[in-house]
């Protein structure tokens, strides 16, 4: 895979995760180094996004994905921590009556659907969110 070089700060957290995995300075780009630990977790990530479409895995209907998007309209602001309450959340939202009303969505059967999705099948909800909501790409 071709390299881009870029330089990236990360908290001290996530330096320490990726500790864990024998992440160290190497500039001289060894198995262990940062940016090859970085970029193993970076593709794992890539891999549970394309493999954990709730819409193949669990038969989540596209009104309910559609529904999800329309909600997630500040995906970037859900952390990691904020996942296994996704449901409540999105209920909480002002505008999910409306927005469950114009979808032809049932409230109680999405948010129990919602709520039997793994983890994993959440977050791809808040990636697609995310990529659906994020601005145009800048060019290099």
């Amino acid at each position: 895979m071709p390299r881009a070089h870029t330089t990236v700060t990360l908290p001290r957290v996530l330096m320490e995760f990726l500790g864990r995995f024998g992440a160290r300075p190497d500039r001289g780009g060894g198995t262990f180094s940062r940016s090859n630990v970085l970029a193993r977790h970076l593709d794992l990530y890539a891999g549970v996004v394309h493999n954990s479409d709730p819409r193949v895995t669990r038969g989540f209907p596209q009104p309910y994905y559609d529904l999800t998007i329309a909600l997630l309209s500040d995906p970037w602001s859900i952390r990691a921590r904020d996942i296994p309450l996704l449901p409540e959340l999105l209920r909480a939202l002002p505008e999910f009556q409306d927005l469950a009303r114009q979808h032809g969505v049932d409230t109680a059967a999405y948010l129990r659907a919602l709520g039997e999705l793994a983890y994993s099948e959440r977050l791809v909800l808040i990636a697609r969110a995310e990529e659906q909501h994020a601005p145009p790409p800048t060019e290099p």
